[in-house]
C-alpha cells in the first residue's frame, strides 16, 4: 500500500485534503484516524455506549448536557459539551456559569 506524505494511501486521484492547498470550501471538517478530513455536518451516529458523566472520576450514567462556549477561543456558534449526572448538573453548570461560559442545560 503507497502512502503519501500525509499518511493517507495513495488513489488514482488524491483525496482533495492530501493535495496541496487541501482544504476545500463548505462546512467545518475534522480530522479522521488516518489524517483525511470528513465533513462534519453529517449527524452523529448514536453511541453504543452508555454516556457517562463527564465530572472528574464519576461514571455514573450522564442524564444532562451542559452546553457551553468560551468566546474568547471558540467562534459563537461553536457548543461544547459536558455530559453530567443529576449529582453533578449544577456544579458542572456552575463552574462554566461563574466564568461566563454556560449557554444551557439540556436534558439528554
Amino acid at each position: 500500500m503507497a502512502l503519501d506524505g500525509m499518511g493517507c494511501q495513495r488513489l488514482s486521484s488524491p483525496h482533495p485534503a492530501c493535495s496541496p492547498g487541501g482544504r476545500q470550501p463548505g462546512p467545518p471538517a475534522a480530522r479522521t484516524a488516518c489524517g483525511t478530513v470528513a465533513s462534519m455536518s453529517q449527524p452523529s451516529p448514536q453511541p453504543t455506549e452508555p454516556v457517562v458523566c463527564s465530572a472528574k472520576g464519576c461514571r455514573a450514567s450522564a442524564s444532562y448536557a451542559v452546553v457551553w462556549n468560551n468566546p474568547k477561543i471558540h467562534a459563537p456558534d461553536r457548543e461544547k459539551v459536558w455530559t453530567a449526572c443529576e449529582q453533578h448538573r449544577d456544579s458542572l453548570a456552575d463552574f462554566v456559569r461563574r466564568r461566563g461560559f454556560l449557554l444551557r442545560v439540556d436534558p439528554l
